[in-house]
């Protein structure tokens, strides 16, 4: 995981801990070097989230990848998102919308948006069902939204071995 420097603590805390009670990933901390400035966007006071996770993509050679920062984000034809991804390649995520005074609203946030980012990661498309993996458009829709996958998206990430078997995940 690449982190920026803008992220807090306890978002760092809560991306490990839900990268390890969830999936089957190896997880390494390590400081993001890009210069910020190649994705922001003076007019929009943002930055694009394609730009970033493209120019990181370009410089990773080996392995997936998931960039967390505390930055206002877009992708062009919305006006903000909490994360993008591109399959089998990395994700970019953003706390500056999820930010809460209180600490588990705020966890349950950063933790819904790492599982969302990292379904797409591994090939999942949005869901309708009680899932993780619907769209969130709004903070309400993302507090709204299920913090576990549904059976189905569940099934498809425990044939890759992505998803940690727990009794409560297990799908027959």
């Amino acid at each position: 995981m690449l982190v920026d420097e803008s992220v807090d603590d306890l978002a760092k805390e809560f991306a490990v801990e839900t990268i390890e009670k969830f999936f089957n990933l190896r997880l390494k901390l390590a400081p993001l070097k890009i210069n910020l400035k190649i994705a922001y966007d003076r007019y929009r006071r943002q930055y694009n989230a394609e730009n970033l996770l493209n120019v990181v993509a370009s410089g990773i050679i080996d392995g997936l990848f998931m960039v967390m920062l505390h930055r206002d984000i877009f992708v062009p034809g919305l006006n903000y998102v909490f994360g993008v991804a591109l399959p089998f390649v990395g994700c970019v995520i953003s706390t500056w919308r999820l930010k809460s005074p209180d600490q588990n609203l705020y966890h349950a946030r950063v933790s819904k948006t790492i599982k969302h980012e990292l379904g797409h990661v591994f090939g999942l498309l949005h869901c309708n069902r009680r899932c993780v993996m619907v769209f969130a458009n709004s903070l309400l829709e993302l507090d709204l939204k299920f913090d576990d996958f549904c059976d189905k998206c569940k099934r498809y990430l425990l044939g890759m071995n992505i998803l940690r078997k727990f009794s409560d995940t297990i799908v027959q």
